[in-house]
């Protein structure tokens, strides 16, 4: 069979395989941590498989790297995690089912692991109808060990609502020190050989090309998450700190904005939905469509709902559909085309208005999920200030956008340097 590297792939084929590779995430040991858990649903109980490259800076205490969970209990979990103690150290791969772990490990002395520099590491489990666990662990590339025995499968009725790397999932405990690159879950087990082809390529493989590359493999494995912490994107948005693009599915739904790039002038009122915009009050008087732009201004002595707008259906709501959107993700795109008086934009997302990451001038993009049936409000939240704003986008971005909490990216340092 043959085995996935590069070096075994002609020069054809390797133009469509690789990419570029030039940035991570970076976690301080402390209380960073990355937010995967859109992903929880489509965890595979029963055969699965996780692959990251993980650079580890400091080994103090345990520290976990991907982390599956069903909630705080931590009774059904899936992670990989590396052990330390004052002589000894130890990577783990872990399937737990009903409170019962089982782990196959490799030992690893944890005075050389920051010495190390960028491994890859890999795990796979799968549970049959006989109760027979197989969990496999990968170190660059290389099976280091299997374990098999018979357990309890994780309950289907098993929700894991909580996806973490860089932390625990059931606790805010053994945080990683260190960077993590090319996250990736796939649904099913990856083969031997595409597990060392994944290694071979150091980050810069395409992985939706690179899995199936050899038709003699059988494709069990679907890749349901991919990370890559600065090098996606979708569309014109690359990956932030506000949402990092999960490069298994990296498609936008179509456009929700009516009159984003406000063409169609008009007063905004309470009632004018067709026009894409309206206002929630008769004095809510700071929004207004001048020379294809919105503009949005709060004087000095007024309340912030004064320059507070809704984007509407463009027929008879103020809101979007608002019953589809609860719990979805979405990106948010716009133009700041000038910004007077220092102004600060805020959206509304569901419970709390929260500020635009950066309200200086220029093209900005924005992740945000739903939680409240007003999908999309915005206001300038600056008194004496004045934001000039055109092209609004709002789409639902498929996959499952990962959110940062902490945690660096786009860092530059990687497993290709």
């Amino acid at each position: 069979m043959l085995s996935l590297s590069l070096s075994n792939i002609s020069n054809s084929s390797r133009k469509k395989i690789t990419q570029s590779n030039q940035a991570a995430a970076s976690f301080d040991g402390t209380n960073d941590f990355i937010d995967a858990s859109l992903l929880g649903p489509n965890i595979d109980k029963a055969s699965g498989s996780i692959s990251h490259w993980v650079k580890i800076t400091a080994s103090a205490n345990n520290e976990v790297l991907f982390s599956c969970s069903d909630g705080a209990s931590g009774n059904d979990k899936v992670q990989t995690v590396f052990m330390t103690s004052t002589s000894s150290g130890q990577f783990q791969a872990v399937y737990k089912a009903g409170g019962t772990a089982f782990k196959a490990v490799y030992n690893y002395p944890a005075v050389d692991i920051v010495n190390a520099g960028w491994f890859h590491l890999a795990m796979t489990y799968t549970i049959n109808e006989e109760n027979a666990l197989t969990i496999k662990l990968y170190f660059n590339g290389a099976l280091q060990n299997t374990f098999t025995g018979t357990a309890e499968a994780i309950a289907e009725g098993v929700a894991f609502d909580r996806v973490i790397l860089g932390r625990n999932a059931n606790a805010e405990n053994s945080y990683l020190a260190g960077l993590m690159d090319e996250c990736m879950y796939f649904s099913g087990v990856l083969s031997d050989d595409q597990i060392l082809g994944i290694y071979n390529s150091r980050g810069r493989a395409n992985i939706n090309r690179l899995i199936f590359l050899d038709p003699d493999i059988p494709t069990q494995a679907t890749c349901k998450l991919w990370l890559r912490f600065g090098d996606g994107s979708i569309g014109q948005a690359k990956d932030q700190t506000t949402g990092i693009v999960d490069m298994s599915n990296p498609t936008l739904e179509s456009e929700l904005i009516v009159n984003g790039d406000f063409s169609t002038s008009g007063s905004i009122t309470t009632s004018s939905h067709t026009l894409g915009w309206s206002v929630g009050g008769t004095g809510d008087t700071g929004s207004s469509i001048v020379d294809n732009q919105l503009v949005l201004h709060r004087p000095v002595g007024e309340d912030h709902d004064h320059a507070r707008i809704y984007a509407s259906d463009g027929s008879s709501s103020r809101n979007i559909k608002p019953s589809d959107h609860q719990g979805k993700t979405y990106l948010l795109e716009l133009d700041i085309v000038s910004n007077t008086g220092s102004g600060n934009l805020q959206i509304f997302t569901g419970g709390a208005y929260v500020n635009l990451p950066d309200s200086s001038v220029g093209k900005k993009a924005f992740y945000f999920s739903s939680d409240n049936t007003q999908l999309f409000v915005m206001k300038m939240n600056t008194e004496g200030a004045t934001l000039n704003i055109d092209n609004v986008s709002l789409r639902e971005v498929q996959g499952h956008p990962a959110f940062v909490s902490g945690a660096l990216i786009n860092q530059d340092d990687n497993p290709t340097a």
